[in-house]
């Protein structure tokens, strides 16, 4: 399983917790969490801590461990979507970010971002009306000055790979939208 040590939490009102001066949700660390749970302990009470998917739906409830890392409240998560420490770290690093080089093609481009979407589901509507839903990594918005930003629609989506590539099929629709994939 991996070990998550960021989350996302409600409040007790089951609301996101929302960081108004970076406009993004607030993550919530592991060592702050326990922190919190030793010093602050109704604060702490009052939050209910879910995994970071971009899509709400999709977020699913965690628990603080005394051992340093979230864990799924239910064991039955299903194991194609848990990700290694080193995936998720570097993701949250990207996001940190606001530029990036990256090599495309053999050419090398400088991305100034204004925003990352993590994990987004994009959906794809085939002629024959059956619906495919893909989970890349990070989309990355970045401004006009960029070269790309019209051949792109001023986006790059990002796979960040260790073990597991992304695979061909997923890869292929999304270049068809006009993503560019970047890894």
């Amino acid at each position: 399983m991996a070990r998550k040590i960021w989350a996302y939490a409600k409040d007790v009102h089951e609301k996101f917790i929302y960081n108004k001066q970076l406009e993004k949700l607030e993550i919530f660390y592991i060592w702050d969490v326990l922190k919190l749970k030793q010093q602050h302990p109704e604060a702490y009470s009052g939050l209910k801590f879910y995994s970071t998917e971009f899509d709400e739906i999709n977020r699913q409830e965690l628990i603080p461990t005394e051992y340093g890392f979230f864990r799924y409240q239910s064991d039955e998560v299903d194991k194609n979507r848990q990700e290694s420490i080193y995936h998720s770290t570097a993701m949250l690093v990207l996001q940190e970010m606001s530029e990036i080089n990256f090599t495309i093609d053999n050419d090398n481009y400088n991305f100034r971002f204004l925003k990352f979407l993590v994990e987004p589901c994009l959906k794809f509507q085939h002629f024959d009306k059956n619906e495919e839903k893909y989970y890349p990594d990070l989309i990355g918005y970045f401004g006009e000055d960029c070269e790309l930003y019209d051949k792109w629609n001023g986006c790059l989506a990002i796979e960040v790979v260790f073990t597991n590539p992304c695979y061909q099929k997923k890869k292929i629709h999304l270049r068809k939208i006009i993503f560019p994939l970047s890894k």
